[in-house]
């Protein structure tokens, strides 16, 4: 079974304790074993029993996005670190126990940010892990903590994104799956579900999707997470952007508007309060509006989870049972 290497937060990076700090120090691939390869490291790390850390966090870190973390994320496991994803180095976070999900008879869910940006600007989700399901998070299209990776045009990007979230799908070993994405990461979604996939994909859930490109002459990560958003998280997300990938993304030619009814999945559509859509959903398909900002699980969090969570719960068959 693959899994994550615990690396060793650097001295000057402060107490590994503190996940704030944790998230923010740059990891290298010095940090993995030299006398093995890293997927060899990484089993023998999770053999012996290294590779699973409370989570625990002290007073004054900001785990939650500046809020006050509640009384069942000290009882979670977490996992963090590099992993050998497709040939490279992936930094992967995930959070919740594959034991404990089994027997709530719940799947994972596999998190995708907008394009470009590092997974941080998403840690509200980390929520859902109250359900006893993992929520996996990672650093997708080489930005953030991951290795650099250069693509150099939106095929190139799309292909790689796929077979990114298959990859670490793969390498945690999952049997079914839900997917999130945000932004450009609905498009992901949609595209892996869309295929005949190794491991089923259960239902997905699209935060504010950007399903066409060309919409945009210039982007930045602030205009994708909300200028307006004065959330801890974000900041990590947009130091840590991948600004070549997110232009190319908005500015390049590509649609996907189809796509989303053409999906055998269940579906979940989350977005602001006003505006129309630029496209159509059928009636099958769930619609729920928001907030007024393109991060509503930023700027209302606790109604944003509770509606992905009762999504989520109808896919589920072990929480029917209940």
């Amino acid at each position: 079974m693959g899994f994550l290497l615990p690396v060793p937060i650097p001295e000057n990076c402060g107490s590994s304790k503190t996940l704030k700090r944790r998230r923010s120090c740059s990891i290298t691939s010095s940090q993995w074993s030299t006398t093995e390869n890293p997927e060899s490291a990484a089993r023998r790390a999770l053999l012996a029993g290294l590779a699973t850390f409370p989570f625990v966090t002290p007073a004054g870190a900001e785990a939650f996005c500046g809020d006050e973390e509640p009384f069942w994320a000290h009882y979670v496991d977490w996992q963090e670190g590099l992993a050998p994803i497709a040939g490279r180095e992936v930094y992967l976070r995930v959070l919740g126990n594959q034991k404990k999900e089994k027997r709530a008879g719940v799947s994972p869910l596999i998190v995708l940010a907008d394009a470009g940006l590092p997974w941080n600007y998403l840690e509200t989700i980390s929520a859902l892990a109250e359900d006893k399901r993992r929520i996996v998070f990672f650093d997708a299209l080489g930005c953030g903590n991951s290795a650099p990776l250069r693509l150099d045009s939106i095929d190139e990007i799309f292909s790689v994104a796929s077979e990114e979230v298959m990859a670490v799908a793969q390498f945690l070993e999952l049997k079914t799956m839900h997917i999130f994405g945000h932004g450009f990461g609905a498009a992901v979604a949609l595209d892996v579900a869309s295929k005949q996939q190794s491991i089923p994909v259960k239902s997905i859930v699209l935060e504010s999707p950007t399903l066409q490109g060309g919409t945009e002459k210039e982007i930045s990560p602030s205009q994708l997470i909300g200028e307006t958003n004065s959330k801890v998280c974000i900041r990590p997300s947009i130091q840590g952007a991948q600004t070549d990938t997110m232009r190319k993304v908005y500015t390049s030619q590509w649609n996907k508007l189809s796509e989303v009814n053409e999906t055998a999945q269940p579906v979940l559509v989350v977005s602001k309060d006003s505006g129309p859509r630029p496209y159509q959903l059928k009636e099958s398909i769930q619609d729920v509006r928001i907030g007024s900002s393109r991060c509503p699980h930023l700027e209302r969090t606790a109604e944003f989870n509770a509606a992905v969570r009762e999504f989520l719960t109808k896919g589920d068959p072990g929480t029917k049972k209940k």
